[in-house]
């Protein structure tokens, strides 16, 4: 079995990327999947070039501030000059289409010109509002990978693109085992971890299989903006446990590949590779 762990919300804010940046260097985590109107999105990218055995994904739902000038997409930010859009979703109705395609390809651009390419991956939910159909259209206009896997999740499965189905990569999200797991509700879910969801979800036949898993985590430290956000203490738990001693024996005691999006669309082994380097005992050999 081969296993992408994906960062999501990376380049939330300088302090959530101290403790995602923890998940890469002393735990599992193997992909970045980055916030461009972010404080932190800087950051994240530079961290993200000085480590190119990591993959990078495009986390894109216009969430903080534009990267665009305001002034040229006055229907997608509020009167404080943020994203009106971050806990009202029928606002994004209101976006208008022109101005979508301005700051999404804002956002690609400063992608280009500190990480020096565009992502390897971008999420994508096809759909008929101005934001989902302004993302087809950047997602093709700059040659972004996207359809590449399956999904497993609310209630229904989107199959990848046909294209990538002979990849077979499977996303399934974890958090969808503990619904309401942020700080408000943390304490109805005494054993939210990480390593709880793979011993539970993981069977012998999936260990023995050559498919590529996909969990995406939130793993950051957490300040007065994410504590905005409906996921919160659940990221500091993701930190711990991805770099928990627990997790790193249960990778090398099931034999699991650890792998990037690189690796799984491409048939490439960088992942591997850096850890053979290392000495690291999560190679597979």
């Amino acid at each position: 079995m081969k296993l992408i762990v994906r960062a999501d919300d990376v380049g939330y804010t300088l302090v959530h990327n101290i403790g995602t940046f923890r998940s890469f260097e002393e735990g599992i985590s193997t992909h970045v999947d980055v916030m461009l109107d972010s404080p932190g999105t800087e950051d994240a990218l530079l961290y993200s070039k000085a480590h190119p055995w990591l993959s990078v994904g495009w986390h894109a739902h216009l969430w903080n501030t534009p990267v665009a000038n305001p002034k040229l997409i006055p229907s997608l930010i509020d009167k404080r000059g943020r994203f009106k859009g971050r806990h009202d979703r029928k606002a994004r109705d209101t976006f208008v289409y022109e101005e979508c395609l301005i700051e999404l390809r804002a956002e690609l651009d400063r992608c280009i010109a500190i990480l020096g390419r565009v992502p390897d991956t971008a999420g994508f939910h096809p759909g008929d509002s101005p934001m989902d159909r302004a993302m087809k259209a950047v997602i093709e206009e700059y040659g972004l990978v996207t359809g590449f896997m399956t999904t497993h999740g609310f209630g229904r499965t989107r199959p990848a693109d046909e294209k990538y189905l002979s990849r077979d990569i499977i996303c399934v999200d974890p958090s969808l085992q503990y619904p309401g797991a942020s700080s408000k509700e943390f304490d109805k879910f005494p054993d939210y971890s990480p390593m709880a969801f793979y011993k539970s979800y993981f069977t012998e036949e999936m260990f023995a299989s050559n498919t590529t898993y996909v969990t995406p985590w939130h793993p950051g430290y957490v300040d007065e903006l994410v504590l905005e956000s409906s996921v919160t203490l659940a990221r500091i738990v993701d930190v711990e446990g991805l770099c928990s001693d627990e997790m790193k024996q249960w990778i090398i005691d099931h034999k699991v590949e650890l792998v990037t999006f690189r690796d799984a669309i491409y048939g490439t082994h960088e992942y591997q590779n850096h850890l053979k380097l290392l000495g690291s005992p999560l190679y597979i050999g």
